[in-house]
């Protein structure tokens, strides 16, 4: 019957999967231009601190071991999304 297919949708609902290749794609390309930039100026490099025109996501920190330093687009967007 239909409820039996309602009970089973509660039971497990769908978790929503988004994609965005063209962003993805950008923030590595910034991530791979400014980490070597900063590599070859003497610091620790390989990686980025991502800026916002609101704040930095300084209470995300500890999502990411405790830093904003960011070596990958899903180190941007588990920031993005835990501030």
């Amino acid at each position: 019957s239909d409820n039996d297919d309602d009970d089973e949708d509660e039971d497990h609902p769908t978790m929503k999967s988004y994609h965005f290749p063209a962003l993805t794609s950008q923030i590595q390309n910034a991530i791979n231009e400014l980490g070597r930039t900063t590599a070859s100026g003497g610091s620790a490099g390989g990686g980025v601190l991502p800026k916002l025109n609101w704040s930095s996501p300084r209470d995300a920190t500890w999502m990411n071991c405790g830093t904003l330093k960011c070596q990958t687009p899903g180190d941007v967007y588990l920031l993005l999304k835990s501030s």
